[in-house]
């Protein structure tokens, strides 16, 4: 109970914020009270009975006494160790006292800081959320600007994607329509050079026509002629005049007579191509 009588003095130091704290001190205020004096404790026991009761066991008279004190003595030790433990009614009333005046003066301590201290507190936490509220209403405003701006940057940059797109498709419509009239233009071209090719080769196959009758014609004469020759050469009269020896291959036959020779017995083929190149064929032999 000692300890509640303990009171500390506190001495104020200085930190963050300016607040305030109490250091304790080896010192106490705790008013000294004597307890009761030894000489005017009372004995839990009768002295005088036990020393009497000794000299009844054996013991002489001087002996008990000098018992009887040394449990005296050690009673007084005990009692003094217990109250050193212990406190009284009124030494706790003093104690209870004190206590309650270092609350009041800590209280009054407490009003004091929630005066000062607790206002320098909410004065900077009022000022912490005014700076705030610009700050918010500052990124409001970037926010907003930022965000127009790039709805600004959206809007022109699809106007431009629109217009290269309007570009884009007149340049190939152009292309197209190029595309398309050099492709009439080349059809009436190929029209053209087809109609060319056709008169020209109606031309060709209307003179190749001419030619091949006046060749007809020529090689009627001639194969007549032949003929004839080539019946002298089967009656054995060989004419020095008549000779196959530059005849070439038939390539295209024109005409076509077939003679036999009595004499040799034999079944020859004479054919007159168009350049008038006579060819005579005997049993699938050709013969020049």
């Amino acid at each position: 109970m000692n300890a509640l009588m303990r009171r500390c003095f506190w001495r104020r130091v200085v930190t963050w914020r300016g607040l305030h704290v109490g250091a304790p001190l080896t010192t106490f205020d705790v008013r000294k009270v004597e307890l009761t004096p030894l000489e005017q404790r009372k004995l839990t026991f009768d002295s005088h009975a036990m020393v009497t009761e000794l000299q009844s066991s054996g013991f002489e008279k001087s002996q008990a006494e000098l018992i009887v004190s040394a449990l005296v003595t050690l009673a007084t030790a005990n009692m003094d160790v217990v109250y050193k433990d212990m406190v009284t009614k009124s030494h706790q009333e003093i104690a209870l006292q004190q206590i309650m005046a270092h609350l009041d003066s800590i209280r009054k301590d407490m009003v004091i800081l929630e005066k000062s201290e607790f206002a320098n507190l909410r004065s900077e936490n009022t000022k912490m959320k005014r700076d705030l509220e610009q700050l918010q209403n500052r990124l409001k405003e970037e926010s907003k600007k930022i965000l127009a701006e790039t709805k600004l940057d959206i809007n022109l940059e699809r106007s431009r994607i629109s217009d290269m797109f309007t570009e884009q498709e007149k340049k190939l419509m152009e292309a197209t329509s190029d595309f398309h009239h050099k492709r009439a233009e080349l059809e009436n071209d190929n029209m053209e050079i087809n109609r060319k090719l056709d008169l020209q080769v109606a031309s060709l196959k209307t003179l190749l026509e001419s030619l091949k009758l006046e060749t007809i014609r020529y090689l009627a004469g001639e194969a007549g002629g032949r003929a004839f020759d080539l019946k002298r050469f089967c009656d054995g009269d060989e004419d020095e005049h008549f000779s196959l020896a530059d005849a070439d291959t038939v390539l295209l036959r024109v005409s076509k007579t077939f003679c036999f020779c009595p004499q040799k017995n034999t079944s020859f083929l004479i054919c007159v191509d168009s350049r008038g190149r006579c060819s005579i064929q005997s049993a699938g032999v050709l013969v020049q």
